[in-house]
């Protein structure tokens, strides 16, 4: 029923005029779905046919292979991919649920600093919520919350400068995602907590001039590219690897492109986190019997 009701929302969603967030959920572009008949008919032949798996991309991509990296059961992680990807397509179809910390966007009128720490905050929020349900056996509602946090962290690596930082800037703020891993999960569930108390990172890595998150503004004629925006995210996102000029543009190095370095960093990060989120799980007395619920 969950897989139908899925599939109904995407039929549903490919009839409107939509919004794309992060690293591209679909293969298509909604924006060109419906400018293209023939494309249009296409999709929602695998919409009706069930075959959905062909129509996702790079969320659903990076996801399945930092789950692969972190041993999750393969089951799982199907139905954790596909929720990645549908977090775009609920705010594509359901405008209010869109929150810029989401998808770490920056709203117009924020800092980049602010829009990194409340998409951070809300990261680790989930983790936590999802660390708390599997120490009650309830794998149904971490597959549930897990991907909230995934989708989040993803989105900063295609929706920032991360790939032009210096190479210690980018560990430090690599290590935000997971800095919670090593002082969370002694035998309670005090999760927020402790979680709170370690933002030492968060000053050493955000609080600065050097990282640049996108700007995003749902209510613009053209919400990619807000007026007078400095950083805008039709300019400088790096959703795909033809998204834009600063996508393919090469790293400072000249070893890949700037999509591809944020692609390969978000996939390095997600691992991280879901390696901690298993560490925490084996240190927690509760959670410690249902590990093997959730890896292999």
């Amino acid at each position: 029923m969950i897989a139908l009701r899925l599939r109904m929302v995407r039929l549903v969603a490919i009839a409107v005029v939509v919004l794309l967030f992060g690293f591209n959920s679909y293969k298509y572009p909604f924006e060109r779905i419906t400018k293209d008949a023939n494309l249009r008919a296409y999709v929602e032949a695998q919409v009706h046919s069930g075959n959905a798996r062909p129509l996702y991309a790079e969320h659903y991509e990076i996801t399945m292979q930092c789950l692969h990296d972190a041993h999750v059961k393969p089951e799982l992680a199907e139905a954790i991919g596909e929720k990645v990807s549908d977090i775009d397509l609920d705010n594509w179809h359901n405008a209010s649920h869109y929150e810029a910390k989401n998808h770490c966007d920056r709203a117009i009128g924020v800092s980049s600093a602010s829009a990194f720490e409340n998409a951070l905050t809300y990261h680790r929020e989930r983790i936590a919520e999802a660390w708390n349900s599997l120490g009650f056996g309830d794998v149904e509602n971490v597959v549930k919350i897990l991907p909230r946090a995934l989708h989040a962290e993803q989105d900063f690596f295609s929706h920032s400068n991360f790939v032009d930082l210096p190479t210690e800037r980018q560990i430090a703020l690599s290590r935000c995602w997971t800095a919670y891993g090593a002082k969370v999960g002694r035998g309670h569930h005090d999760t927020y907590r402790e979680i709170e108390q370690d933002r030492a990172c968060m000053g050493d890595a955000t609080l600065s001039d050097s990282l640049l998150i996108t700007g995003f503004d749902p209510k613009a004629s053209d919400p990619y590219f807000p007026p007078g925006d400095t950083y805008p995210h039709r300019t400088f996102a790096k959703d795909s690897a033809t998204y834009s000029k600063e996508a393919a543009r090469l790293m400072p190095d000249g070893s890949t492109s700037r999509y591809l370095g944020a692609r390969l960093a978000a996939v390095r990060a997600c691992t991280a986190t879901l390696n901690d989120f298993k560490r925490l799980c084996q240190m927690c007395p509760r959670c410690r019997g249902h590990v093997a619920d959730m890896f292999q």
